[in-house]
């Protein structure tokens, strides 16, 4: 979040959300260290949250659950406008050949994924909410970005 606040300037706003109210404490007390005033957290899930504001741009990082969430995608989208940047980041299964690593990848994600639906894929659902866009696999394979224009 502090790159984010530098790269919206002084006027602009970063806004947050998550369910868990013992990580948003985690962030907000970091946010304060760092003196981000232009940073606004919020306790909320994605079917729920409240953004207070049309944003610029959304970005998901490492949210698998809350993309498979059609709920979340439609309450989040419905407050944003056609031309919202879109950008999603996180984990994917790796390419079919290297069962080994989706072994793994399963096995230590599971404290943090509850839907391995489209671990594939995860940016499938979002795909559809975008007129374009892109992805790009990194990290031979295992990681993926999205970047896309909200249609």
């Amino acid at each position: 979040m502090p790159l984010l606040a530098r790269q919206v300037g002084a006027t602009g706003r970063v806004i947050g959300f998550e369910p868990s109210e013992h990580m948003l404490a985690v962030a907000q007390s970091r946010l304060q260290q760092l003196g981000h005033s232009t940073t606004c957290l919020i306790n909320a899930s994605g079917e729920s949250v409240e953004i207070g504001a049309v944003p610029d741009a959304v970005l998901f990082s490492y949210t698998h659950d809350l993309l498979q969430s059609r709920a979340s995608l439609d309450n989040i989208f419905r407050q944003a406008r056609p031309g919202t940047r879109i950008v999603a980041t996180g984990t994917q299964l790796f390419p079919t050949w290297f069962a080994p690593g989706n072994w793994y990848l399963r096995y230590t994600h599971r404290q943090t994924i509850t839907d391995f639906r489209n671990f594939d894929a995860p940016w499938r659902a979002l795909s559809e909410y975008c007129k374009t866009h892109r992805v790009r696999s990194t990290v031979p394979g295992s990681r993926y970005l999205f970047e896309g224009i909200l249609g």
